[in-house]
């Protein structure tokens, strides 16, 4: 077993989704459901080179980077230093409809592995192997003998569960759930995702359940990896120019 593999292993142990030790877990950490809030280019200030580059009566002294954090990343990043000083989740507020979705994610997942034949096994918190205390994600189980987590959603709305029904690919779904599953397939180091969306008031049997499956997109990963290090630099600065 890989050092990284012992401490998922370690922290997984007492630390179930929405446990108290599962949030104090997350605290301060990037995770996997909110990754796309860091994704998007943002704009920098030019350099002395590309300002003098600029045609001739431009004012304009910022430039679109891809690399450069949005002003949504930054909210993002000052909830995570808020979460450290407060020891409080920021997330922690559940709607009727988050409420409906964790009801039925057994029910889902159990569905799943009725039509798939499969077992699927709980996991807690996965962190990520290069910066283990910075970010990590939780997928809703990884299936026995298989490269694979699964990814479930309850929607609340069933006309959006029948949107679901209709993705073909990742780019079909919403974009926050693309990062989401390449997230936790990069934290977890598994090569595939099944997408679930389950909606029990569908009388149909056969369109109650649907599920895609996800591959790893090693481009998007990079992409995401990029975005973590460029974050985490950004949250350490500011804590340690808070802290001075």
């Amino acid at each position: 077993m890989s050092l990284i593999d012992e401490i998922n292993a370690a922290i997984a142990d007492g630390a179930e989704q929405r446990t108290q030790t599962w949030y104090e877990l997350r605290l301060g950490k990037f995770t996997a459901s909110e990754i796309h809030k860091l994704m998007g280019g943002g704009k920098r200030k030019m350099t002395e080179a590309e300002l003098a580059a600029r045609p001739k009566g431009e004012k304009r002294v910022t430039i679109d980077d891809d690399t450069a954090l949005t002003d949504g990343a930054i909210t993002y990043i000052e909830t995570k230093i808020a979460e450290i000083w407060t020891g409080r989740q920021s997330d922690s507020f559940e709607s009727f409809a988050t409420e409906w979705g964790n009801q039925n994610e057994d029910l889902a997942r159990k569905e799943f592995e009725q039509r798939y034949k499969v077992t699927v096994t709980l996991n807690g918190h996965n962190v990520w192997s290069e910066q283990p205390n910075e970010a990590g994600g939780s997928s809703d189980g990884f299936v026995e003998g298989q490269d694979a987590i699964i990814e479930i959603k309850c929607p609340f709305n069933s006309g959006i569960h029948v949107s679901y029904c209709r993705a073909k690919s990742q780019d079909d779904l919403p974009v926050a759930y693309k990062y989401q599953m390449q997230a936790n397939m990069l934290f977890s180091g598994k090569s595939k995702c099944y997408f679930i969306s389950y909606d029990p008031r569908v009388m149909n049997e056969k369109n109650r359940l649907f599920v895609l499956e996800v591959p790893a997109d090693k481009e998007l990963q990079e992409q995401i990896k990029a975005k973590l290090n460029v974050a985490i630099k950004e949250k350490q600065r500011l804590l340690n120019d808070l802290n001075a």
